[in-house]
């Protein structure tokens, strides 16, 4: 099935899309200036909306910071130190090539599904000892030295873990892992950049 929808909407002067300057997003077409609104913008505000028509376990999470908010505590809350749960979380990770930073945050923003995370939750606390053996240096070790200190049959867990779930928001407007691009989920959906039917003229307001 197909479906192309075409909208119009007023709005009232305003700045609805900042570019990286602050200034109302705008581009040329049909010889003129007009304003316009990424499909950037437009996906984040549907999936701001989709918290209140579905549950929490049909969405996805789109955050840098899954070790640090979501998997360690969960790791607290079930027995282990909370140092050495982000190790543990880290080296799972790094051990499919998903690396973190120095702040415990991954390197580009993960959308992931809450049955992702949950199952991930539940690696790292069955295979906790395993991977908390010489964690030390955690996500920060080479690709190869992390897959080498992880059993085969953990990194496996972990990779086949990370397979979109059944979250809604995810499987609608897709996802791409770099480092893992045969994990990365085709969009459903596409949507294109908003332009105004007229010219604009961009007035500064000091």
């Amino acid at each position: 099935m197909f479906i192309e929808l075409h909208l119009l909407q007023n709005f009232a002067p305003s700045n609805l899309n900042r570019d990286d300057t602050g200034s109302p997003k705008e581009c040329e077409f049909g010889g003129h200036r007009r304003a316009r609104i990424s499909s950037q913008c437009f996906k984040r505000a549907v999936r701001m909306r989709f918290p209140d028509l579905l549950p929490g376990a049909e969405l996805a999470k789109r955050t840098k910071r899954v070790v640090l908010d979501l998997i360690v505590p969960a790791l607290e809350k079930r027995g282990h130190p909370s140092e050495a749960s982000r190790l543990v979380a880290e080296k799972a990770f790094a051990s499919v090539s998903l690396k973190l930073d120095e702040k415990s945050q991954t390197q580009y923003l993960l959308f992931m599904a809450k049955s992702e995370i949950d199952a991930l939750i539940e690696a790292c606390h069955q295979h906790f000892g395993a991977l908390a053996k010489d964690s030390g240096k955690s996500g920060k070790q080479s690709k190869k030295e992390a897959q080498a200190g992880v059993p085969e049959e953990v990194r496996a867990r972990v990779e086949a873990i990370i397979d979109g779930g059944k979250a809604a928001d995810l499987a609608l407007f897709g996802r791409m892992l770099a480092d893992l691009p045969h994990k990365n989920i085709d969009a459903a959906a596409q949507v294109a950049h908003a332009i105004s039917t007229h010219r604009v003229s961009p007035e500064f307001d000091y």
